[in-house]
């Protein structure tokens, strides 16, 4: 027993020498350690925190993926376990557990680092550690809204798609819409996801990583043509967010409303959420006159909906379909769905 504890102060000891050497190169920002700013920016008392990445660029890095990596860490887990637990006078006492530093915070920094971080972003989706892989993921697709520079990650995100990872397949699907056409790489392994059920998702629940896939397929339009079969298939399946997402996807790629326009009407009284067919509204949309029959749907989703952009993109539709129904009237009864 006394060895044990000799042994285990010398550990403390070591770590706390190693921790003082370590501590005076962390990169700072006005004075301000790394590792303070991004604990104060998942804190939500830090604003400066992208200029402050963007200025220590990629040395922030590794600090970044440590923070990631450590929200699965077992002393992390046990001690906001023992947090919660424990008498209220002892919290008083104990620190209290920071927020976990999430993936969204590992993208946005990624994305504040901009284009020097993206030879990193690509080695990290095979990091041991799930959160850091997701991180990556999203981040890459940020750094392709910056610039299509991004491009180079494609084999590398392609590659992840056949990851055993679904949240990270997921993500990386999430990533591919800000490369549009770019993509076309991904179709073959996009049209798999559509038309595979993946065993991993939740029971009796959307599958929202085929859906996904559908309407990233959709955004490529006509080179995504060889997906066309998986997603007839889709359009027949009893999930109306994966059956609405594959009718959109194939209006966009065939051009043929005729088929198209009936299932996503179906699939809009289906759905539970409305904000998940604003895109299938959009869709109608570029149909034209040929989507008369929405209508109705249409004028019923604009009285429910919230905030200026749905409202200017109903407005959109309506002009588009039949430019009388911004009025509250068509020029035509249309039939009913």
């Amino acid at each position: 027993m006394k060895k044990r504890l000799v042994i285990t102060i010398c550990l403390l000891f070591a770590a706390w020498m190693g921790w003082q050497i370590w501590a005076p190169f962390e990169p700072r920002y006005q004075g301000r350690k790394i590792g303070r700013i991004l604990d104060d920016w998942v804190a939500g008392e830090n604003f400066i925190s992208g200029q402050a990445l963007a200025q220590i660029g990629t040395n922030a890095l590794p600090y970044v993926i440590a923070r990631l990596a450590a929200n699965d860490s077992k002393w992390r887990m046990a001690y906001t376990e023992f947090n919660n637990f424990c008498p209220s006078w002892m919290n008083k006492i104990l620190p209290t557990p920071p927020p976990p530093f999430t993936k969204v915070y590992g993208a946005n920094a990624f994305y504040s680092i901009q284009s020097n971080s993206l030879p990193c972003a690509i080695d990290l989706l095979k990091h041991p550690n799930p959160n850091v892989r997701q991180a990556a993921a999203l981040g890459i697709g940020g750094l392709r809204r910056q610039s299509a520079a991004a491009n180079q990650a494609l084999p590398a995100l392609v590659e992840a798609l056949h990851s055993p990872d679904r949240t990270l397949r997921r993500d990386v699907i999430i990533s591919l819409r800000d490369f549009g056409a770019d993509a076309s790489n991904a179709i073959p392994a996009l049209a798999q996801i559509v038309a595979t059920h993946d065993p991993g998702a939740p029971a009796n629940d959307n599958d929202p990583t085929r859906a996904n896939a559908a309407y990233v397929l959709g955004l490529m339009r006509h080179a995504a043509a060889a997906a066309i079969p998986a997603l007839q298939s889709a359009m027949q399946e009893p999930d109306p967010y994966l059956s609405g997402n594959a009718s959109a996807a194939f209006w966009r790629i065939t051009g043929d409303a005729e088929t198209t326009l009936p299932i996503l009407l179906h699939d809009m009284q289906a759905m539970q959420y409305a904000d998940k067919c604003w895109d299938w509204i959009v869709a109608m949309g570029e149909m034209g006159p040929r989507a008369k029959d929405a209508l109705p749907q249409i004028l019923e989703a604009q009285q429910k909906s919230k905030g200026r952009r749905f409202e200017k993109t109903i407005a959109i539709v309506l002009q588009r379909i039949d430019p009388a129904a911004l009025a509250g009237k068509t020029s035509e009864p249309p039939s009913s769905p």
